[in-house]
């Protein structure tokens, strides 16, 4: 997946949009998401970070954040865990506003086939 900075910058919009307290982090796990990586584990390796952290990050793009010590929730998530058909554990794929928000971004029809979409 490669896009001009335009497009990129249009994707960040985008995103801004749907959830305005989103961290680069979050986004850098949306994209990994949209390329394939489909566990927390794989997520993690791709990231070169720590667990803790992909889990916020897939909190956000779930739905779901923090503001001090309250929980927040939102119907517009973009990616989703479900049980993994091949493994222990869950997988990761993005949600119909997921492939939109990537898809539009990057001028790509994405079907489930095709991608990690819902």
């Amino acid at each position: 997946m490669s896009g001009t900075p335009r497009e990129v910058a249009a994707m960040l919009g985008g995103i801004r949009k749907v959830r305005p307290a989103i961290s680069a982090g979050a986004i850098e796990a949306l994209l990994l998401v949209a390329s394939g990586v489909d566990s927390s584990a794989e997520l993690q390796l791709a990231m070169q970070t720590n667990r803790q952290y992909v889990n916020r990050c897939l909190s956000l793009l779930t739905g779901r954040g923090r503001v001090g010590q309250r929980a927040l929730r939102s119907n517009l998530s973009l990616v989703q865990r479900r049980k993994h058909p091949h493994r222990r554990g869950l997988a990761l794929e993005l949600t119909a506003n997921g492939c939109e928000l990537i898809g539009s971004t990057f001028g790509l029809s994405l079907t489930k086939e095709e991608s990690q979409c819902v």
